[in-house]
């Protein structure tokens, strides 16, 4: 009965560590890992960042227009913002330009842009929510691949657009969990 016992104990355990091991290798390939000796590729844009110069103007704008979440502040360089399964770093340029700290140095002159997913079901509730906010809609394109961007401007004039999930190639069809379009 014990030798039954043991080579049943012995089968879970083979069991169980072929399913970690395919976990491991799963997890490894989204983290850009190919594991068969081809070039390592990045898996994904973890964070983006726009610069203002008024940290708590750029917080009240991302979080009542756009519904985000605060991840943290780090004054006085910048702040972070949960987006999905992103992040949104907002840096005051005045600070990040110093060198000599223990992230390298970075800042950005003009105008940044980037663009959150929206679906063209919600463009209404997004133009209603901008306007109640006081927000101008600068422009409007219609793309080829179908759907329609609303671009406004942040309050450091950054561009911001609400993106339809068919440019680039569908990228934004391709989404999961929280990335899921809005």
């Amino acid at each position: 009965m014990r030798a039954g016992g043991d080579a049943d104990q012995s089968g879970r355990r083979r069991k169980h560590w072929n399913v970690v091991g395919r976990a491991a290798a799963e997890l490894g390939r989204l983290m850009g890992d190919a594991g068969d000796g081809a070039p390592i590729r990045a898996a994904r844009i973890l964070e983006t960042a726009l610069y203002a110069p008024d940290l708590q103007v750029a917080e009240r704008f991302y979080t009542s227009v756009f519904g985000l979440e605060i991840i943290t502040r780090f004054p006085p360089r910048g702040i972070a913002l949960r987006c999905g399964g992103g992040a949104l770093l907002i840096f005051d340029p005045a600070h990040t330009r110093i060198p000599g700290g223990p992230i390298p140095h970075h800042g950005s002159d003009g105008a940044g842009h980037m663009a959150f997913l929206a679906s063209e079901a919600s463009l209404p509730g997004w133009r209603e929510q901008l306007a109640r906010h006081g927000v101008a809609i600068e422009t409007e394109v219609e793309w080829p691949e179908g759907g329609r961007s609303i671009y406004v401007r942040d309050p450091a004039g950054n561009s911001i657009e609400l993106a339809p999930p068919t440019i680039w190639g569908g990228l934004g069809l391709r989404f999961s969990g929280d990335s899921r379009p809005v």
